[in-house]
């Protein structure tokens, strides 16, 4: 015990992608031209071209080129993510991190809009930007369920190779 978990009522959506993910990304995808969920903190993990954070809403945005995407797992805002990568057309390639919520309509969307897909065979140790920023030891912390991995683009059999480390294939 003694891990923090994440979970609808922490009321924190600031919970960033483990460097060791975002450099496999980086393998699959060359570089980040965008990170539409994000900020600047984020950023300097992701390293995005461009990132969108919450001020200048992602929602509302054109989404381009290589896309990275660790999008608040609320309800509702994580539907509206989905469809907004499933609908982009300007989108080259993306990886989408969510939780493995396989009973949710959005998960569905994506798997059926998704060229690959991988779920962790173990917790994600994301991190926790408030933790983070008062340089506390303990600023990672594990959701309480698993997560999935989904790839849009051309080169999945390069994400597969990459992202397999983390989890099992499904697609």
């Amino acid at each position: 015990m003694g891990r923090a978990a994440i979970t609808l009522s922490t009321g924190c959506n600031e919970w960033y992608t483990p460097p060791e993910i975002l450099e496999s990304a980086r393998k699959v995808l060359g570089y980040i031209d965008l990170d539409p969920a994000s900020s600047d903190l984020a950023n300097s993990f992701v390293r995005a071209k461009k990132f969108f954070s919450l001020a200048e809403n992602g929602l509302s945005q054109e989404w381009f080129g290589r896309v990275w995407l660790n999008p608040p797992f609320n309800a509702g805002i994580i539907d509206a993510f989905a469809d907004k990568l499933l609908s982009s057309s300007k989108v080259e390639s993306a990886i989408m991190l969510t939780d493995n919520a396989t009973d949710a309509k959005w998960f569905r969307k994506l798997v059926e809009g998704c060229a690959g897909l991988i779920f962790t065979t173990s917790r994600l140790n994301f991190i926790n930007s408030a933790k983070f920023v008062r340089g506390e030891k303990t600023a990672r912390g594990r959701h309480l369920r698993g997560s999935a991995f989904f790839y849009l683009g051309s080169e999945v059999g390069k994400f597969h190779a990459e992202f397999c480390q983390y989890g099992w294939l499904c697609k």
